[in-house]
């Protein structure tokens, strides 16, 4: 593994690396991640393996890989570059699941409210 560009963006918090390696086959992004990870003693969740491009018949593949600092600069820069309409769908899906959570536990508030009452008037008339 070459590094051929290691650049220190520091508006995105990450380094950016262009990568030459020699392989049999075909490496597969995790497998990337995973050398990175331990050439950079960086933890994988922090490394974004963006494309793996070769020639045919060519064992020699270019690899670009951005490292970020933190897990969390790292999902902040995957939802900027989600379009306006996949996060306006990701809000509504979680309001979705909260109102059905609220309703859910709304439901079991007045069963059990419910079997209270039961209790009471069967202990009333007895």
């Amino acid at each position: 593994m070459e590094v051929k560009k290691d650049i220190k963006n520091e508006l995105f918090k990450r380094r950016e690396l262009e990568i030459v390696l020699e392989e049999k086959s075909n490496p597969s992004f995790v497998d990337i991640q995973k050398k990175v990870s331990e050439k950079f003693k960086i933890p994988e969740e922090n490394i974004q393996v963006l494309n793996i491009g070769n020639s045919f018949g060519r064992q020699i593949f270019d690899i670009s890989v951005h490292i970020y600092d933190s897990k969390q600069k790292l999902d902040e820069i995957k939802n900027l570059s989600k379009t306006k309409k996949a996060r306006k769908e990701e809000k509504t899906a979680r309001e979705e699941e909260s109102k059905k959570a609220k309703e859910a536990k709304d439901a079991e508030k007045t069963a059990s409210v419910e079997k209270k009452e039961n209790k009471e008037e069967s202990a009333s008339i007895k």
